[in-house]
């Protein structure tokens, strides 16, 4: 059976050449996927094991080490430093102080713009506790002094000596360039722009009230890191946390680990959906090519062979095309890592220096990706085709059905009434059962289309064939053909059915979302203008607020800042809730937006207050005056009283998706953000005759903030779609993937049909047909193919897409748009895809020699 198989695809080298494409790039990306983020876990293993290089010993507040990015940790009393300077084997102690800061260029734009995180903190005089040294220049020595890392520098065209401007938490700043930073052997942390200043215009900058963010310590020669945690524990008291040098880098190795999760499991979904896609190629190809070789079977049967054997050779076949292929896909996913690596230097985020990570585990779970999905791919064909009849030896009959078998038809139709009830009753539930049964439907209506894709094929072939028909005689035979094996075709155009359905989902998701955002501000906002951030990914410094409301002309402003973390509100009876949090100036917040307020108020919230959605509220029998607790891990926790129940479905557009209501002094007390991610502006100048003239003195007293920019309602809407846009555009990179192999799944089909009627092709040229007329007709059965797979994808993905809109309403969103340019794009994509998959075996029946096709057996 090894010589069977091999000789299965030496022989066959080129129908089997395609499918190894679809298995490469399947693998390629997700070996890729799982490439760089091991490159990237190993970066910032080494970037934390750097920044405790030095350091034996470190003190945070309870539970710093593991808060989230959002969170402002407490900070500690510098008298702490003096203290532990004291205990026994202690050589050297320092505070780490450090928040945002960025460094504007000589073009008034924030070098790092939106992408890596900047950071400014105070210079720590030792050493051997600073992780960073001086490259070029020196260290700062007084106020108006800065030293920036060397990555920065080279951005932003910056030189010794240059005055720049700083933003920071307070005022921004103009401050002299003195020296140049490393990190370790980089340029920067990770891509972080760093700028360093002294101790006492760090505290005054960064409002830290003298105190410090970490104390490091150095250990004496001959103690141990544990026994200096162990002195150091017994002063520092309860209320810190104490570990060694190499904990707390594990403790932010880990923290990183875990946030890199997301990130990595939903590329490998992506991943998972190219390979399920290419599963469906292969299985197409094997069908196809066991087919076309039914004789041989047969006369391999009638030699002697069983059944069994011939199904080992086949399932060995399988086997070595889906080595050979992941073996290439490994190689594929490691140049993708690379070029994605580079990507993210590009972009502002160039990791350290060092090899990428290919480790035996990625190799492991490439072979098997590839190689498990290529055998259980051939395995129904295998099983099929070992069950030739030995007297099809004598027959040049080709045995394959090509119509659905009654059997089947029954199954789909009981499939998809299942779907149909779970969608009922998704539309009529509320909540997440709602999104979870509309979810369901949608997968098992997949599984129906699978069944019953060669019944709709044939009605669509034939109402669709007319264009093809005014072809003339080509046209028609295309129809023909697509008919003479629907069961086969309709498999052909499944993985772009699967592709299209989900693009088509994420279409009428993201109309949705961004019509119920404009419907929200449209008729919520009450004020004239935004300021928004501009070239940062953390919001902007409560100053700007003040700015504005020093302006002639403003009545009124609400500056809103947002709590995406975990949260949790939740009662003394258990019933609980994650709604994200925006922190408001309650007093004013009703002058810029109308609030429906269902009960309770808003203008007379104080700290301590809050208001809970009519969702949250209605769930779990909430009312005004209901004693709460708010809890952010790991360890802050705070008692609230319900004040106002708000209609969320009116604000939730407003508050990117927030739809818990605190004033800012609760915000503060709990502090968990320090910036402002949006300010809503209302002016005097109500008839509007002045907006030009005020936006314009907007713009001129916040000069100074160049990551702010003052906007107007439709320049809002615009920045809500230009977010959204960037997200959506990423998605369809990704499933393009997919949509590239179920490409490559029309050609193959197309090609080895092409292979299959050779003989007829050649008798067709003989009596007449043009070598033009071949390839119309092969060019118009991929045409078919493929739209009919869009078409029905567009279809599934816009009815799911309403129906998951639908099952939300309940939590706010109420709108349900159909993009219908977005899919006559698609159509026309359809169709393309359709004329590019058909290149290469219209370009063979474009050369066929006649009298050799004839003449084939």
């Amino acid at each position: 059976m090894w010589r069977v198989a091999l000789r299965g695809i030496t022989q066959r080298k080129r129908r089997f050449f395609s499918t190894m494409i679809a298995i490469v790039i399947s693998v390629g990306f997700l070996t890729g996927v799982s490439v760089l983020s091991n490159t990237i876990r190993s970066a910032f293993d080494s970037l934390f094991s750097s920044v405790y290089g030095g350091t034996d010993v470190v003190v945070t507040s309870k539970g710093a080490l593991t808060a989230s990015a959002r969170r402002s940790p407490q900070r500690l009393p510098r008298s702490l430093i003096d203290q532990l300077r004291t205990v026994d084997g202690v050589a050297a102690a320092d505070g780490l102080v450090q928040s945002y800061a960025q460094v504007v260029d000589r073009e008034g734009v924030p070098i790092g713009g939106s992408n890596a995180p900047t950071f400014g903190a105070a210079w720590q005089t030792d050493a051997v506790l600073n992780p960073f040294t001086i490259a070029e220049g020196r260290a700062p020595a007084a106020e108006g002094e800065i030293v920036v890392d060397r990555n920065t520098a080279k951005v932003g065209e910056l030189k010794i000596g240059d005055r720049v401007q700083v933003l920071t938490l307070s005022e921004p700043v103009t401050e002299t360039i003195v020296g140049f930073t490393r990190f370790g052997q980089a340029d920067s942390p990770a891509g972080f722009g760093y700028s360093h200043f002294v101790a006492s215009e760090a505290d005054r900058l960064f409002r830290t009230g003298g105190a410090v963010d970490q104390i490091l310590l150095a250990a004496r020669d001959g103690v141990t890191q544990e026994e200096l945690a162990a002195r150091v524990t017994a002063v520092a008291g309860p209320d810190n946390d104490v570990f060694t040098g190499a904990v707390a880098a594990e403790l932010r190795q880990s923290e990183f680990k875990e946030n890199l999760k997301g990130f990595t499991l939903f590329l490998t979904v992506f991943a998972l959906v190219a390979m399920f896609v290419a599963t469906f190629v292969i299985f197409n190809t094997f069908q196809i090519v066991l087919s076309q070789r039914q004789r041989e079977m047969a006369l391999l049967r009638a030699l002697g062979a069983r059944a069994s054997q011939l199904m080992r050779s086949v399932v060995l076949e399988s086997a070595l095309i889906g080595l050979v292929a992941s073996v290439v896909g490994l190689g594929l996913g490691y140049l993708v890592a690379i070029g994605m690596k580079a990507l993210l230097g590009a972009a502002g985020f160039p990791l350290a220096r060092g090899p990428v990570v290919l480790d035996a585990v990625t190799v492991r779970n490439g072979l098997v990706a590839g190689i498990v999905s290529t055998v259980v791919a051939a395995l129904v064909p295998a099983w099929r085709a070992s069950r030739v009849p030995p007297v099809a030896a004598m027959s040049e009959t080709i045995l394959e059905h090509g119509r659905a078998s009654r059997g089947r038809i029954a199954v789909g139709v009981v499939v998809m009434a299942g779907a149909a009830l779970l969608l009922v009753t998704g539309l009529r539930s509320s909540g997440n059962p709602a999104v979870y049964r509309v979810g369901g439907a949608a997968g098992v209506t997949v599984i129906g289309l699978l069944l019953l894709n060669p019944v709709l094929l044939v009605p669509f072939t034939r109402i669709a064939g007319a264009p093809a028909r005014l072809r003339g005689t080509a046209g028609q035979l295309a129809q023909e053909n697509v008919l003479r094996s629907p069961r086969r075709n309709a498999l052909t155009a499944f993985p772009l059915l699967f592709g299209a359905a989900l693009v088509g989902l994420l279409l009428v998701f993201t109309a949705s979302f961004k019509a119920q955002v404009f419907k929200t501000v449209e008729g919520q906002f009450k004020g004239d203008f935004f300021v928004n951030p501009k070239n940062t990914p953390i919001g902007f410094s409560p100053e700007v607020a003040r700015v504005v409301a020093g302006v002639p002309g403003v009545e009124a402003l609400t500056p809103v800042r947002f709590y995406f973390g975990d949260p949790k509100i939740s009662d003394e009876r258990g019933g609980s809730t994650d709604d994200a949090l925006i922190a408001v100036d309650a007093s004013s917040v009703l002058q810029t937006v109308d609030i429906p307020v269902l009960s309770g108020a808003i203008a007379t919230m104080q700290q301590g207050d809050i208001a809970v959605s009519s969702i949250a509220a209605e769930e779990h029998g909430w009312k005004v005056g209901d004693r709460l607790t708010l809890a952010i891990p790991p360890d802050k926790q705070a008692p609230l009283r319900i004040a106002a129940i708000i209609d969320v479905e009116k604000v939730i557009g407003l508050f990117q998706g927030a739809s818990a209501l605190v004033d800012t002094s609760t915000f503060d007390a709990l502090d968990i953000g320090r910036f402002d991610q949006i300010v809503y502006v209302r002016t005097t100048d109500r008839d509007r005759t002045q907006i030009a003239v005020m936006k314009q003195r907007l713009t001129d007293a916040l000069a100074a903030y160049p990551n702010v920019e003052v906007g107007d309602l439709a320049s809002y809407k615009k920045l809500v779609d230009e977010q959204v846009s960037v997200f959506v555009n990423f998605i369809r990179y990704l499933l393009a993937i997919s949509v590239v192999i179920a490409t490559i799944g029309v050609a193959n089909t197309m090609k080895l049909s092409i292979a299959e009627r050779t003989r007829e092709i050649g008798v067709l040229r003989a009596v007449g047909m043009h070598r033009r007329q071949g390839r119309t007709m092969v060019r118009w059965e991929a045409i078919t193919i493929s739209v009919f797979g869009v078409l029905i994808g567009c279809g599934l993905g816009a009815g799911f897409g309403v129906a998951i809109m639908r099952s939300l309403r309940s939590q706010g969103f109420t709108e349900s748009v159909v993009p219908l340019r977005d899919f006559v794009v698609m159509g026309l994509l359809a169709a393309g895809l359709g004329l590019l998959a058909a290149t290469g075996a219209a370009r063979r029946v474009g050369r066929l020699d006649v009298l050799r096709a004839i003449a084939v057996e």
